[in-house]
């Protein structure tokens, strides 16, 4: 751990300055969760992909990386988190976890000053690294803003490139207008879905951890989403594997991540993992058996996904990485998601 003192490109009259502090523990870094979870329900971040919980799982099961947090504090207040990691054999900071669909910088939408300063802090601070790479941007995001800034000021090039869009639904008021807003088609074959799985015994509800041990989740999950995917799933890796057991139990019980699960009598056959953004869900990841399969498992999960995010006033039902043709079904609109890269000074 060191600290430095480093001044932000903007602080605003009668702010105090901030202070930097590198944390390479994960004891210390897990000292910091709470503290942190606070800040992050301030900010624009995805509540899961940038939590605590998150990072220090990501750091433990990637024995490859170097946990390298830098924090930025107003007096004894946290004002900003930049999560990095390092690859020591690429000798580039990272954020540390391929699993993540959105990443950034934590701190206040309204404070330029705390993202900012903490780019700077990482290209131009003491560092065991050359290069700065960083993946799954958004362009609305706390780390792209600073970079914005940066540039603006001289103090670096612009450095955002575009990788994936991804697709999502802007959410009306209600439920009934989003169906409303459908057409007759899409209306006629989600009700046709929905009363066949009445009629044969399957319901869809949300899970929570009053109802349900969160200890239970990763092997439910994992039985699902293997049975679904088998070699295809991306927890066929152990780090995967690994980190889903160890991960999903923190995020469901801490609220970042909500679960719907589909029902036969009391048996779950079905689950979809949505973690929670500021403003929106975002459908993560999911499986269901196969002998459900002719139900339509995945429509009817993602359906009562939009319901509770509309029940929840939220602005966005998200399904994360690539405009395929069945998000499309769901989704009305697509955003450019791509990547920093920077050269360490």
């Amino acid at each position: 751990m060191y600290t430095a003192d480093f001044p932000p490109a903007h602080t605003a009259a009668g702010q105090a300055a901030l202070t930097y502090e590198v944390l390479d523990d994960l004891g210390e870094i897990e000292a910091l969760s709470a503290e942190w979870d606070v800040l992050l329900e301030q900010s624009p971040c995805n509540r899961a992909f940038s939590s605590s919980a998150w990072y220090v799982t990501a750091c433990r099961v990637t024995p490859s990386l170097s946990p390298h947090l830098i924090t930025a504090r107003r007096g004894a207040a946290l004002a900003g988190i930049f999560p990095l990691a390092v690859d020591g054999g690429a000798k580039e900071a990272v954020f540390p976890s391929k699993m993540s669909n959105y990443n950034d910088i934590v701190a206040r939408h309204d404070d330029s000053a705390a993202a900012v300063g903490l780019l700077r802090h990482a290209l131009a601070g003491p560092k065991p690294y050359e290069k700065i790479n960083l993946w799954w941007i958004r362009k609305s995001s706390n780390a792209a803003r600073a970079a914005r800034l940066l540039a603006a000021a001289g103090a670096a090039g612009e450095p955002f490139r575009v990788e994936r869009d991804y697709a999502y639904l802007s959410l009306p008021p209600s439920y009934d207008e989003f169906l409303k807003g459908r057409s007759r088609v899409f209306r006629k074959s989600l009700l046709r879905t929905q009363r066949k799985a009445r009629a044969d015994g399957l319901r869809v509800r949300e899970l929570t951890p009053d109802d349900f041990p969160p200890s239970q989740l990763p092997e439910t999950f994992l039985r699902l989403h293997l049975g679904r995917f088998g070699e295809r799933s991306c927890f066929q890796s152990p780090g995967n594997l690994a980190f889903a057991r160890l991960a999903l139990p923190l995020l469901f019980a801490r609220r970042q991540m909500r679960v719907f699960a589909l029902l036969r009598g009391e048996e779950i056959v079905g689950v979809d993992l949505s973690m929670a953004g500021a403003t929106s869900l975002c459908t993560w990841n999911g499986g269901f058996l196969p002998e459900v399969e002719g139900w339509s498992p995945g429509k009817l999960l993602i359906d009562e996904g939009i319901r509770r995010a509309c029940e929840l006033r939220l602005r966005e039902y998200d399904l994360l990485r690539g405009a395929y043709d069945w998000k499309m079904d769901w989704a009305d609109r697509v955003r450019e998601v791509g990547r920093l890269e920077f050269t360490a000074r």
